[in-house]
């Protein structure tokens, strides 16, 4: 039962991450080409995108409004987007922190899923979820049977577990020194879901699959299991995390195992000596050495404290409580940045104007060194300006609110329609003593009903940004919008470096304190 879980939420996992940009490519399409446009899909995609599209409105397209549907899930495994919610990899969030410097919640929030799972379930991403570990271990398979077939035994070269955690500290150093955010380019499983989205979108393979290849021919032919066990920085950090795990894989001390039984220690693709219970953090909880122990001495149990417990209750009450009250961005289309993409740094305000709610987004481009760029403040602004009225109007004016229930649950017949203004509009910049810095002007939205605006700040500081348009009903025939802007620089880095330096002196205390995994030699 174990091992079909297992397998179960693996093939999941897997299913997950090519369908995610599947049906946003189909997503996109129907976007574009609107409903009943297969016709026009086949003659300007050709046969492949006609029948994708086919295939979407024989699906999905039979949902009233499939588009916000899908669009609800995005992302891969470096970043997910649930339903609104973000789940982030712990090294993005880390990465994000040592690039800019800046403490941003939003991303603490996204991290706190998987450190919760690793602390209470130990490196259960790396044996149940994580799409590279599924690859390889089918590779391992077919390493077994090569190996049957055409040699009497293969190299397997080792490259010892610490090897993981140089990976992960050198290069934490490099994002720390450089701002380059090198785990987004060299972690398999994030270059696997890129692949996949260039494969459906632009349908072509770049250097990633190359890379990719090159990982499973290196695990088939050199190194069994070589990038988990020795290389994988990812997993390097879950050991950490996982070093005081609540599941823990024990073995039955009353038990005695027979001499020459070494079952468990030839199924752990981790290469761990689990008879002799030297598995410890490095374990990936896969529970394949529970499931062929001939006389059951080997079991995953819980084990944890009431201290533990009260810190999980605060952690959630702590982390929880301020998403379940969050203000969501109303307007439609929806451009709510800080959801969609937490590694960027942005502003999202909104203020009634008259008739109409102006929503304004704030991109500022902080995401590599000031020292580095050679436009630091570079920023853009988008602006939605809406008004909501009540009607029964399902055309392309205006865009239909699917949630609009009345308290017996059932929908109303009135819906509540969000009309966007397409007139002109002006943004302005200016100082904080409210002098005029900058001006532009826009005829029409920049895209859908989104008007985009990109301004270069020379400095730091605070500024104002004032959005002037025409309601119709002020007396002057303008509304004026004015919210402040902060650009600021990074904050100094000693305090980071610090925490840094704390973080390797406990990675090598760990590492002298826990007991060492002795690696069962395998062919």
């Amino acid at each position: 039962m174990l091992r079909k879980t297992r397998r179960s939420v693996q093939f999941l996992s897997l299913l997950f991450i090519v369908l995610v940009p599947f049906f946003g490519y189909l997503n996109s399409l129907r976007s574009v080409y609107g409903i009943s446009g297969f016709h026009v899909a086949l003659m300007n995609g050709g046969w492949l995108e006609g029948n994708l599209y086919a295939f979407y409105e024989r699906t999905f397209g039979l949902l009233d409004d499939p588009v916000p549907i899908i669009d609800s899930l995005k992302g891969t495994f470096w970043s997910i987007t649930i339903l609104g919610f973000n789940i982030s990899d712990p090294l993005a969030g880390i990465g994000y922190l040592l690039t800019t410097k800046e403490v941003y919640f939003p991303i603490l929030l996204s991290i706190l899923i998987p450190v919760l799972l690793t602390v209470i379930l130990g490196r259960v991403f790396c044996g149940w979820v994580c799409p590279i570990n599924t690859i390889a271990e089918i590779t391992d398979k077919l390493r077994k049977w090569v190996r049957k077939k055409a040699f009497t035994s293969m190299p397997d070269i080792n490259l010892g577990t610490g090897t993981k955690y140089g990976v992960l500290a050198g290069s934490l150093a490099i994002v720390l020194f450089t701002g380059a955010q090198v785990f987004a380019y060299f972690l398999p499983y994030v270059t696997l879901g890129r692949e996949l989205h260039n494969l459906f979108y632009f349908h072509v393979a770049t250097y990633g699959a190359y890379y990719l290849l090159f990982l499973l021919l290196f695990e088939l032919l050199v190194s069994r299991r070589g990038w988990c066990r020795y290389l994988c920085p990812s997993g390097a950090l879950l050991s950490l995390m996982s070093s005081r795990s609540w599941l823990k894989l024990v073995k039955d001390q009353s038990s005695v195992c027979a001499d020459i039984c070494q079952d468990c220690n030839e199924v752990c693709q981790m290469g761990l000596n689990v008879r002799d219970g030297k598995s410890g953090a490095e374990c990936s909880q896969c529970g394949d050495c529970v499931v062929e122990c001939p006389q059951s001495n080997l079991k995953l149990k819980f084990s944890f404290s009431k201290t533990a417990v009260t810190a999980l209750a605060f952690a959630f009450i702590l982390f929880f409580a301020p998403i379940a009250s969050a203000h969501h961005m109303s307007g439609l289309p929806h451009y709510g940045y800080s959801e969609n993409y937490p590694q960027i740094p942005v502003t999202e305000q909104e203020q009634n104007v008259g008739g109409y709610t102006v929503s304004l987004t704030s991109i500022f481009f902080q995401g590599v060194k000031r020292e580095l760029s050679s436009i630091p403040f570079d920023s853009q602004f988008y602006v939605h300006i809406y008004k909501k009225t009540v009607g029964s109007d399902t055309s392309k004016q205006g865009f239909k609110d699917p949630f609009n229930k009345d308290k017996s649950g059932v929908k109303t017949d009135a819906e509540i329609i969000e009309k966007s203004y397409a007139g002109v509009i002006t943004l302005v910049i200016m100082n904080e003593d409210g002098a005029e810095l900058a001006k532009y002007t826009l005829d029409a939205p920049s895209e859908e009903a989104v008007y985009r605006f990109r301004h270069y700040f020379k400095r730091s500081g605070t500024y104002g940004l004032a959005v002037n348009f025409s309601d119709g009903t002020s007396s002057k025939g303008q509304a004026r919008f004015t919210v402040p802007i902060a650009v600021t620089e990074g904050v100094p880095t000693g305090i980071y470096i610090a925490l840094l330096l704390l973080a390797v002196l406990g990675v090598a205390l760990y590492l002298r304190k826990k007991s060492k995994a002795e690696f069962v030699p395998s062919g």
